[in-house]
């Protein structure tokens, strides 16, 4: 956003800019380099940003609906509507959300990017489950979830996790401020 916008009277921010094909590849250059945690915060941040997605939302994704007493959570993976090639390749995720202007779930896809593999939110999303060993719950899970399934991993890397705890809403949200700061340089 330009400076003198940002110093005009009256002006008041009205949300988030968009970042720059630029600062999106300094975030991943960036990312790449911290582990598993940085590859989770990385591939939060393509689904979110290919699937419209608030921070909250993303962060309490799951592999599928769950039933809370009579209510069902949805923001989760939706297989029925997973798209594969002839030759059995995922396409497109499906999705089933639910937004805040939404009376009801709405189903969409996440379709892969061929010519773009680093910035492809499928692969990310798909080698994030894999990585993982993910098969239910939360897809993305808080530090301690993570930690333990580090360790369970490294003892069986053929186990299946069930996630039980998602990162929280404001870890994910520090996590993409502390980001930005150390990736975009004003």
């Amino acid at each position: 956003m330009a400076q003198s916008t940002q110093n005009a009277a009256g002006y008041q921010a009205l949300g988030d800019s968009p970042l720059t094909p630029q600062e999106l590849l300094n975030i991943r250059q960036h990312l790449m380099g911290k582990g598993l945690a940085g590859f989770q915060e990385w591939t939060m941040l393509l689904c979110r940003s290919f699937l419209f997605c608030r921070e909250f939302e993303i962060a309490g994704f799951k592999t599928e609906p769950i039933q809370r007493g009579n209510r069902t959570e949805f923001n989760c993976i939706n297989w029925d509507i997973t798209v594969f090639s002839p030759n059995g390749e995922i396409e497109g995720i499906g999705f089933t959300l639910l937004g805040k202007a939404d009376s009801s779930p709405v189903n969409v896809i996440m379709w892969r990017l061929d010519n773009l593999p680093m910035l492809c939110p499928v692969k990310h999303l798909l080698a994030w489950i894999y990585m993982t060993g993910i098969s239910s719950g939360y897809l993305f899970p808080s530090k301690n979830d993570l930690d333990c399934i580090l360790t369970t991993w490294k003892n069986d890397p053929s186990c299946r996790i069930n996630c039980t705890e998602a990162i929280s809403y404001e870890t994910f949200l520090s996590q993409i401020k502390a980001t930005c700061i150390a990736c975009i340089p004003y």
